[in-house]
């Protein structure tokens, strides 16, 4: 049977075991990377899909996922994902392609307009 990457799965490789918390549109694969003796949380990380085939030997047994700490990784996952959220967010904010007042007010009317004329609410 053919190994499928999928999100919520854990994978090994040859010294570690990833965690795949999602799989992006661009198929790229967010994980957290696990000792796979001891379970210790060595950090977030993102590649595509196909790299990950190339690094995975094969998905985790239920004992070595089990032995993975995982409430610390998913807290520094949350923590750089929040953060990635936060940059994002004042990129755009200070992005001139944003709309202006008056393309905010002239929608406004638009919709006032459509309204008074029985169209959508």
């Amino acid at each position: 049977m053919a190994l499928t990457i999928q999100a919520g799965h854990y994978y090994a490789g040859t010294s570690s075991i990833r965690l795949i918390h999602s799989i992006n549109a661009e198929h790229d694969a967010h994980y957290t990377t696990y000792d796979l003796h001891n379970g210790a949380s060595s950090g977030n990380g993102m590649c595509s899909v196909a790299r990950m085939y190339d690094w995975t030997v094969r998905e985790a047994t239920p004992e070595e996922a089990g032995r993975c700490h995982t409430g610390d990784g998913d807290r520094r996952f949350m923590e750089r994902m929040i953060e990635n959220a936060n940059v994002y967010a004042r990129s755009m904010l200070q992005n001139e392609s944003f709309f202006s007042d008056a393309d905010l007010k002239a929608e406004l009317k638009r919709r006032r307009d459509l309204r008074k004329k029985g169209g959508p609410r």
